[in-house]
């Protein structure tokens, strides 16, 4: 029988909030009935098909007496109080076949953001582990919202109307619609929790400002809406700065890399991830040398350096120390960054969500990564093959991330994972100046269409030199020794049969 410890999982919501899924417990009474209480006499009618005011004894045992196979309920929390529940129970009249009944329940300040989708889901993978074939409802046919989830869930779902009521009954087993599905609904989820982090309207220092000699004030003390909240990281006061956080219902908060950062114990970032979650919030950190946003109407430079130059080139990295190397080398090169993550130890905010972000944001066209650890490989090539689809992506020695994966089973050397990571699509560089090197390129060129190039040199041994450095990348070279290089530049460009020309001259000056 499945466990319901394994039904925990903490979630992305639509708008980019976070949350947490579990199943019910016995100590929820209390929290069923305050989260009752948030429902609207309009929800409650629509989930009763009648006016419903409170939860009586008989609901309260049905929802929580669950013997979690037979019937099963999940509960959604943030802060600890409950903001949605889902419920199966076995239809008894249908036995042989384990059909279950469905019916869902989301807070009214909290519906539109796809706490019913992500129910669905995951009670679905409950009913299959726990041996159930088939989902049922019964809804009334001004319930517009709900009937949509089903729809729209990727299952086979046809509503039929019975008896006044649109009944849905469909198999749970997973299908390739509902994958796609998912995918998509966690995509745009964490590329929302990025967007809001990258884009706040009112953003609240929490601590000291020693280099001006000024106590910042507390947040409670500030009035107005606060949507990030940016504090030094100190392992002393890190769960009251994000319980304030919480209390302000802010969208992440930013933990700031100390002038000394040690290495932070497994232990130590798991409780780090665990209470920001549980309090609702997205964290970059602990240790994160910042964000840069360079969009002209909401410009953010939240870090020790200067705002560079605004263009095309999306950046993440990691550590403060590499991040700090590596945003001086775009600095001092003049490259055009749309926006800059550094998210500190591999905690909360991961390259996975940067990377949905980046496939959602029109302002980035090239995504450069320099990676010190992976947390997820299979979600990172996932998500990874998606993104190089549709834009060019240059990583900087990803074996190194990639060796470092915990509970993983990564085997591999370092030469085999990174040819996986140009079979997802992505170009491995070993060299920071290179990874710059191919964005500047291509952020003033489009990429080429395919593997055929035209080697152009005035130089027989440069030619050859041309052609072996492009068999060695894959592409299939078409070398020519030219004498008028500018017309031969232009012939090529003119060739259909060719995706890009790369020119070599050598200058031989008369004695």
């Amino acid at each position: 029988m499945s466990s319901p410890e394994n039904w925990e999982a903490d979630i992305v919501l639509s708008d980019g909030g976070i949350a947490h899924l579990r199943a019910i417990r016995g100590d929820d009474r209390p929290r069923m009935l305050d989260f009752y209480t948030g429902v609207s006499p309009e929800s409650k009618y629509l989930r009763f098909f009648a006016t419903h005011p409170e939860l009586n004894d008989g609901d309260l045992a049905r929802l929580i007496d669950v013997d979690h196979h037979s019937a099963v309920t999940l509960v959604v929390t943030v802060r600890d109080e409950i903001i949605a529940t889902a419920h199966y129970g076995i239809v008894p009249s249908l036995l042989p076949a384990r059909v279950g009944e469905v019916s869902f329940l989301v807070q009214d300040e909290h519906q539109g953001r796809g706490v019913a989708n992500i129910l669905l889901e995951h009670l679905a993978q409950v009913g299959r582990e726990c041996g159930i074939e088939r989902f049922f409802a019964e809804m009334l046919t001004n319930n517009r919202v709900m009937i949509q989830v089903f729809i729209k869930a990727g299952y086979a779902v046809k509503p039929e109307l019975e008896d006044g009521y649109v009944v849905v009954d469909f198999p749970i087993d997973p299908t390739d619609a509902s994958r796609l599905v998912m995918e998509e609904r966690e995509r745009k989820a964490e590329a929302n929790a990025i967007r809001r982090i990258l884009y706040p309207a009112n953003i609240a220092l929490m601590g000291q400002a020693p280099q001006i000699g000024v106590e910042l004030p507390q947040l409670d003390e500030l009035s107005g809406d606060v949507d990030l909240v940016v504090a030094q990281y100190d392992a002393q006061t890190l769960v009251q700065t994000m319980v304030a956080a919480a209390r302000r219902k802010a969208n992440g908060v930013l933990f700031l890399a100390p002038s000394f950062s040690p290495m932070l114990s497994e232990e130590a970032v798991h409780h780090f991830v665990s209470t920001a979650r549980s309090h609702g919030l997205r964290a970059l950190g602990p240790a994160a040398l910042g964000l840069i946003n360079t969009h002209p109407d909401a410009p953010l430079n939240i870090s020790p350096a200067p705002t560079p130059r605004s263009g095309p080139i999306g950046l993440f990295t990691q550590s403060a120390g590499v991040a700090t190397i590596t945003l001086s080398q775009a600095i001092h090169r003049g490259a055009g960054i749309s926006s800059f993550i550094a998210s500190g130890y591999f905690a909360d905010v991961t390259a996975n969500d940067v990377i949905q972000f980046w496939a959602d944001d029109q302002r980035t066209r090239i995504c450069l990564l320099s990676l010190d650890a992976v947390g997820n490989p299979r979600k990172f090539f996932r998500v990874l093959r998606r993104l190089a689809l549709e834009k060019p992506v240059v990583i900087f020695t990803p074996s190194r991330a990639l060796l470092s994966a915990r509970n993983h089973g990564m085997s591999a050397g370092p030469e085999a994972l990174d040819q996986v990571v140009r079979q997802a699509g992505a170009m491995v560089v070993s060299r920071r100046n290179t990874m710059f090197d191919i964005a500047q390129i291509l952020a003033r060129q489009p990429a080429p269409r395919g593997r055929r190039v035209r080697l152009l040199s005035n130089s027989q041994g440069l030619s050859e030199q041309m052609k072996q450095a492009a068999r060695r990348f894959a592409l299939i070279p078409d070398v020519r020794t030219v004498e008028d290089m500018v017309a031969a530049a232009q012939e090529a460009l003119q060739d259909p049969h060719v995706d890009a020309v790369v020119t070599a001259v050598v200058e031989v000056k008369d004695p």
